[in-house]
């Protein structure tokens, strides 16, 4: 099914006029508008196909054709409208620093719903009162994602603020891992059960739907985290998971958990966590085949993630860029990576659509497209 190039400027168009009829109800909740908008010309999506005709609105809301006629009519001139599209696995918007970019970058590729797993919890401060509006992109933040000291994010974070970019030697990578300049503002460290009590506070003061945790090959970590040269390849400490949970259960925070292998799924899981980042097998392609092999999701954790019908998204697009020139990775990444995908979605696993990106338009529009190709799904 292919669309006009105008596609998304019509859903931008029509989807905002929709939410500015619905900002009337905020503004004067005890009168709620009555007016009645007529949309008209428009190819309107149906689930399967395109058909033509007029939709009506009141108060934001679609309703079926009104008695009386509408007070305005807006020509939609032939244009497609189809329901905005979610970004489910992104790390930006992050603060105020090139938000009005990102904010619009999103709004033009037809995103109006993003979740960022990670992000600064003073940056989130700064734009609280530009997003979850009608004229911007809806946000569900995370806030700091939990992890264990030197773990991921935070030797990524320290190094980015020490150095201006990524660690490039062992010793920028110990540095990085001895810093904690940006604790408790884009990571949390819980590294034992007494320091449970504060991080429970902290959830308590903020106001995010999402708590995400950081489990990096946890079958391995009580070894890297004693290995200075692992610094920033590993996450918490696993045996803390189920109490962290419960405790971001009861302060109402959905938990979203970055995995990797398959035993991170599987402790997730058993662990009662409630979405995932990335499919197990994330590392496959730079793997050597031996190790990639161990990335096969055993059926008897697939047939409980499809049970439980947890969200994930596979984060395939931005996998599949960074492969495509080696064949070797190319092959594992299909033969791990890809295969772990399938299997999940056909155990009733919901795929969903996420960039892992900071505010790469390119892997955000290829993300579902990659999705699609790689799980020989349809356009539709």
């Amino acid at each position: 099914m292919r669309c006009p190039s105008r596609t998304i400027r019509h859903l931008v168009r029509c989807v905002s006029i929709a939410l500015y009829a619905a900002s009337g109800l905020h503004a004067q909740s005890s009168a709620p508008d009555r007016t009645i908008i007529a949309l008209r010309n428009g190819q309107w999506f149906d689930g399967r196909r395109f058909t033509t005709g007029t939709r009506w609105m009141q108060a934001g809301r679609f309703v079926p054709r009104p008695a009386m006629p509408a007070d305005s009519m807006i020509d939609l001139a032939g244009g497609f409208v189809i329901p905005p599209f979610g970004d489910a696995h992104t790390h930006s918007p992050d603060g105020r620093w090139g938000f009005d970019g990102i904010r619009d970058m999103y709004l033009r590729l037809g995103v109006f719903y993003v979740q960022t797993l990670a992000n600064s919890r003073a940056g989130r401060r700064e734009i609280a009162a530009e997003v979850n509006i009608p004229a911007s992109i809806d946000v569900a933040f995370a806030n700091a994602p939990v992890t264990s000291t030197g773990g991921h994010p935070q030797v990524l974070y320290e190094s980015l603020g020490l150095f201006r970019r990524f660690w490039q030697t062992p010793e920028e990578q110990q540095q990085a891992a001895r810093s904690f300049a940006r604790d408790r503002d884009v990571y949390e460290r819980l590294d034992s059960l007494p320091q449970l009590e504060a991080i429970v506070r902290r959830l308590g003061r903020d106001s995010v739907p999402v708590l995400k945790v950081m489990l990096l090959e946890s079958e391995r970590w009580d070894t890297r985290h004693r290995d200075t040269t692992q610094a920033g390849f590993y996450g918490m400490n696993p045996s803390l998971l189920a109490p962290l949970v419960r405790a971001a259960h009861a302060a109402g925070r959905r938990v979203w958990a970055h995995v990797e292998t398959p035993h991170d799924l599987a402790i997730a899981l058993r662990d009662s966590v409630d979405g995932f980042a990335h499919v197990p097998g994330y590392g496959a392609a730079t793997a050597t085949d031996a190790v990639a092999r161990t990335l096969l999701i055993p059926d008897s954790t697939i047939r409980l993630a499809g049970a439980r019908r947890v969200p994930m998204t596979a984060t395939l697009g931005l996998l599949a860029g960074n492969t495509t020139t080696d064949t070797a990775q190319l092959r594992r990444f299909s033969d791990v990576t890809v295969r772990n995908a399938r299997a999940l979605r056909a155990a009733g696993v919901q795929l969903l659509a996420g960039s892992d990106t900071y505010s790469n338009a390119d892997i955000i529009r290829n993300d579902p497209l990659a999705t699609a190709r790689f799980l020989d799904l349809t356009p539709l």
